[in-house]
């Protein structure tokens, strides 16, 4: 793992076991709180982010491949601007955001744009997870939800999907 410190992100590499000696990269920003000692946490940053990294592995190859300018970020909580825009009041209401331009919606005049953003906010999952275990089922739930958003899928849409939490993951 190296640092940039002209850029506010890590970069994270996974070998991941499903393609051989593959690198493939995530990037991850620093959450405002990505320095905080912790208390109270019941994963570490370090661990969460392993946990977004091993979730985007275990997508099948053929979603992963047509993700298109989107950076996947971990932060510990939403900022009051990001909660108006969601219409949520209170931080644990939100586990995940994704903001952007949904695949489905981009034009031959879609260029020269920052990327699209998808949001998890890890003290929201841990509180509503209690568990490691189902930390990383919601980590999984909530990353390939707003995966959907960018692919043009609307919660209406989803919903209608009913597809149970543990079929999001092996």
């Amino acid at each position: 793992m190296c640092y940039n410190s002209a850029y506010p992100v890590k970069f994270l590499f996974c070998l991941c076991k499903n393609f051989a000696h593959e690198v493939i990269p995530y990037w991850f920003r620093l959450g405002s709180a990505a320095t905080s000692s912790g208390i109270g946490r019941i994963v570490k940053r370090q661990d969460f982010e392993r946990l977004v990294v091993e979730a985007m592995a275990a997508l099948p190859a053929e979603f992963r491949e047509k993700l298109n300018n989107v950076d996947i970020v971990v932060e510990d909580r939403p900022n009051q601007a990001t909660m108006r825009a969601a219409g949520v009041r209170h931080p644990a209401q939100l586990l995940g955001l994704y903001q952007g331009i949904p695949q489905t919606q981009r034009t031959h005049r879609y260029g020269l744009v920052l990327p699209d953003k998808i949001s998890l906010y890890q003290i929201a999952i841990e509180r509503q997870g209690q568990t490691p275990q189902r930390i990383r089922a919601l980590v999984y739930h909530v990353l390939y939800h707003e995966i959907a958003h960018h692919f043009g899928l609307d919660d209406s849409q989803l919903a209608d999907m009913h597809v149970p939490k543990h079929e999001w993951h092996k």
